[in-house]
């Protein structure tokens, strides 16, 4: 998992870089960090429920071996 975690912070990295150094009104900018903050909450929420599904895939499959 943790190169899914590498993915989030440099997307996370590359997009604060690009608001704070981008020319805009605070009004723009306070605009973009929300929006911007909605998109990775949105893909932590995706890799959580898919890291979610697989640790009870994996749980599923350990208790089907000690049945075994």
């Amino acid at each position: 998992m943790s190169f899914l975690h590498g993915i989030i912070d440099w997307r996370r990295a590359g997009a604060l870089a690009g608001i704070f150094f981008a020319p805009k009104s605070g009004k723009e900018l306070r605009s973009d960090i929300k929006e911007k903050g909605s998109e990775v909450l949105k893909d932590a929420k995706g890799i959580y429920a898919d890291t979610s599904t697989k640790a009870k895939e994996i749980i599923e499959e350990a208790k089907h071996q000690r049945r075994n």
